[in-house]
């Protein structure tokens, strides 16, 4: 899965200021909606949990800032995005938006 991220553009490029290549960047916040949770310090969410950023964006702004500001900055639900990834890396659908 994530070799198949590391192969898409970055989710948030229409926000500018893309660097380096992209990365797997796992969502960390619980979203009871989304039946995640946040596996606590150190720990990542599980894969399927992944969208598509480049170098800047997830170290420099999912990771330094408010997560969730982040992505509503972008316009993104990241866990309904990274769904759409999940699904297209599984072969189920090809009909992501962007």
């Amino acid at each position: 899965m994530r070799g198949f991220l590391r192969r898409q553009p970055c989710a948030v490029r229409h926000m500018g200021g893309c660097d380096g290549p992209v990365e797997a960047a796992h969502v960390r916040y619980s979203d009871a909606a989304a039946g995640s949770v946040n596996p606590g310090m150190q720990r990542r969410n599980h894969d399927r949990h992944c969208n598509p950023l480049c170098h800047h964006h997830h170290q420099h702004d999912q990771h330094k800032r408010n997560e969730r500001a982040f992505w509503a900055a972008a316009g993104l639900d990241a866990y309904a995005s990274a769904a759409q990834y999940y699904a297209e890396y599984q072969g189920v659908s090809s009909n992501r938006e962007g």
